[in-house]
Parts: structure tokens; C-alpha cells; sequence
């Protein structure tokens, strides 16, 4: 299934997709031994990627649980 979103500028785009990625991580769509990739075209968006659905783990005991989220922004380079 190929689904096509448009949604104009400002309207919490990156939020969406991070939350559709943790649906797909470790909620109810998720497919064992799967892939998921969820990429950013600059450093912005990128730290929105990840701190939205970090931050969502974060507050959920039952997510906390099951994740273990590590920062990978200094690493190598």
C-alpha cells in the first residue's frame, strides 16, 4: 500500500512522521525482523526526528520499558 500525504509548510510534518515512525517501531504495525528508516534533509529536522519520538518514550512508562534510545550525534563523523 502506497499512501500520499500532502500537508503545507508549518504544520508539524517531521512530528508526524515521528510519530508514524514509532507506530511502526514498536506499536501495533510493526513487522518482526523489519526496517525502518526515517531520514531528514538537514540538521533541524533531524534533531526533530529524533527528540519527538525519543521524548514520546521518555514520558511512557511502557515504551521506556521495551526501547533503549541512544544519541548518535556525536559519534563518528
Amino acid at each position: 500500500m502506497r499512501v500520499f500525504l500532502f500537508i503545507p509548510r508549518g504544520n508539524r510534518k517531521t512530528s508526524l512522521a515521528a510519530a508514524l515512525s514509532l507506530l511502526h517501531l514498536i506499536g501495533p504495525e510493526k513487522v518482526s525482523g523489519g526496517k525502518l528508516v526515517f531520514a531528514a534533509c538537514d540538521k533541524r529536522h533531524a534533531g526533530i526526528a529524533f527528540k519527538e519520538p525519543a521524548n514520546t518514550v521518555r514520558l511512557d512508562s511502557r515504551l521506556a520499558q521495551v526501547t533503549k534510545i541512544t544519541d548518535q550525534r556525536n559519534a563518528a563523523k
